[in-house]
């Protein structure tokens, strides 16, 4: 895509929304404009490989901790992704998965 500075797809996404929510709407409007992965196979080799570089900055023998964090980011940032392909509720599952803990968590 060529598009122009200040002439972007992306222009108009409000910043102030949560980052998951900011990130999903950036996705969105990607995709409008045909970014985006084709199926839901290459959007898990992306997260394998994100989760690899995020591993790989975590062991590091002097762990960076800038790294760390903008490699989680990149994680996180796929995840949503995910959830998009899968037309998952990307809150209502992080939601869902806080509750199992709690529970889990309160029984032990």
């Amino acid at each position: 895509m060529n598009e122009q500075a200040g002439n972007s797809a992306l222009d108009g996404v409000a910043r102030d929304l949560p980052p998951w929510r900011h990130a999903q709407e950036l996705q969105q409007r990607a995709a409008r404009s045909g970014f985006t992965w084709p199926a839901v196979g290459p959007v898990l080799d992306k997260l394998d490989e994100e989760v690899g570089e995020l591993r790989q900055e975590s062991v590091a023998a002097t762990p960076d901790p800038e790294r760390i964090e903008d490699e989680l980011g990149d994680v996180l940032f796929v995840l949503v992704n995910l959830a998009r392909h899968t037309g998952v509720d990307y809150a209502r599952a992080l939601r869902r998965a806080n509750a199992k803990f709690e529970r889990r968590f309160r029984a032990m």
